[in-house]
């Protein structure tokens, strides 16, 4: 279930002043085939605000069986109409993490507790597609509690870190285990990725990413098909801030906001030519268009090598994360008309089957609305190099749309 992870999540600079996936788990056909894909609170206040939640810190390292046994009883399975996933339990009164992309578009869960122990999902109470996160209240009775788990500073993690995963394969493989490395730290501030080598199946999307304290430093999101031991985290310190959240929404409400229109019926012989209009930079200031440039730029330098071994799934959510920051018009509030045409390409660009073509065309977007800006900076040559993929298609020409 892929969704809009990360969609998560290039869009690194765009956003100061606020991007496949674990591909996990649903079939092809289901919601969980979209996106990607993008603030952090002192765990002091978090701690405050939170009184149940689990954040203390651990003294010393712990051996991995050690960490497991302390830490499983935590991680749960969830299961929604056509899908699965994984998640863990942030408070004990019955709040659980998952990624945005397991519950999207369902009116129903549940969590799965020691595989036979299942409660219902009652509400969503925080939600972030942009970084690829949810957080869900369960039914309890007023004395049940949960197995809660402790949260660690993701800030501060390095490369050659230690890391472990526990997730539930499949939707059914409860409490696997996987170790390696933090391989690297993608991305910068407010939109960054653990990249781990740590395997990730399909259903583990939504578990936690521990250190060898037994604290949550990331949650499992994005495998990148092809790429041996290559695999990405959502970073913590993005859950943070919504745990102080409140409210939210039922899960019914929740699953007809986020289902997936309806695939527009395209003729046999349709094409995908990316252009945009005249008017695509009217009422956009310059210091919004050098935001949209380093939305673009940021996109790119972490696509780019993605693209290029043919990971288009990972590719195409990176893309997508970047075109849905800028659409959201958080930074650049007054180019109306570059928001709506960046909208339109995010949901053509839903409508394609193939992953590489999906990647080609949010590509080429991207690079259409560069070459705009360019041309208004009146620069003297246009770079047309192609963005991330290889494939020798050159820009303006047609990305027959995948079937």
């Amino acid at each position: 279930m892929l969704s809009s992870t990360l969609g998560l999540l290039s869009r690194a600079r765009s956003l100061r002043a606020s991007a496949s996936s674990a591909s996990a788990n649903r079939p092809a056909s289901s919601r969980a085939r979209r996106s990607a894909h993008r603030v952090a609170l002192a765990l002091a206040l978090l701690a405050t605000a939170l009184p149940a939640c689990a954040s203390h810190q651990l003294n010393k390292e712990l051996s991995i069986p050690d960490v497991v046994a302390e830490r499983a009883p935590g991680v749960v399975r969830i299961e929604v109409p056509g899908g699965y996933g994984s998640g863990f339990v942030v408070d004990e009164r019955g709040v659980i993490a998952t990624s945005y992309h397991v519950i999207a578009g369902a009116e129903a869960a549940e969590v799965v507790i020691d595989d036979t122990h299942r409660l219902p999902v009652v509400r969503v109470l925080a939600s972030d597609e942009l970084h690829d996160l949810a957080l869900v209240q369960v039914q309890m009775g007023p004395q049940e509690r949960l197995r809660s788990l402790p949260l660690g500073d993701s800030r501060g993690v390095r490369p050659g870190e230690p890391v472990l995963t526990i997730g539930s394969p499949f939707g059914m493989l409860d409490h696997t285990v996987s170790d390696g490395l933090v391989s690297s730290v993608r991305g910068e501030d407010e939109i960054k990725l653990l990249q781990i080598s740590a395997p990730i199946s399909e259903g583990s999307s939504g578990g936690p990413l521990l250190n060898r304290n037994g604290e949550v430093i990331g949650m499992a999101s994005m495998i990148v098909s092809g790429g041996q031991n290559v695999n990405f985290a959502i970073p913590v310190e993005y859950l943070e801030p919504m745990l102080k959240r409140r409210g939210g929404e039922s899960m019914t409400s929740f699953g007809k906001r986020t289902a997936e229109p309806e695939e527009p019926t395209l003729p046999e012989t349709d094409a995908l030519v990316v252009s945009v209009p005249d008017d695509l930079l009217n009422a956009c200031e310059e210091p919004s268009q050098r935001v949209i440039q380093a939305a673009i730029d940021d996109a790119v330098r972490v696509a780019t090598p993605l693209c290029n071994e043919e990971s288009y799934e990972a590719c195409y959510r990176i893309y997508e994360g970047a075109i849905v920051g800028l659409a959201s018009g958080m930074d650049i509030e007054g180019c109306l008309r570059t928001r709506e045409v960046l909208s339109e390409a995010t949901a053509r660009g839903k409508s394609i089957q193939d992953p590489a073509d999906r990647a080609i065309w949010l590509r080429d977007t991207l690079r259409a609305v560069g070459r705009a800006l360019q041309s208004a900076e009146r620069q003297t040559e246009v770079d047309t190099s192609p963005v991330g993929v290889e494939p020798e298609i050159g820009f303006g020409e047609p990305v027959q749309r995948g079937r």
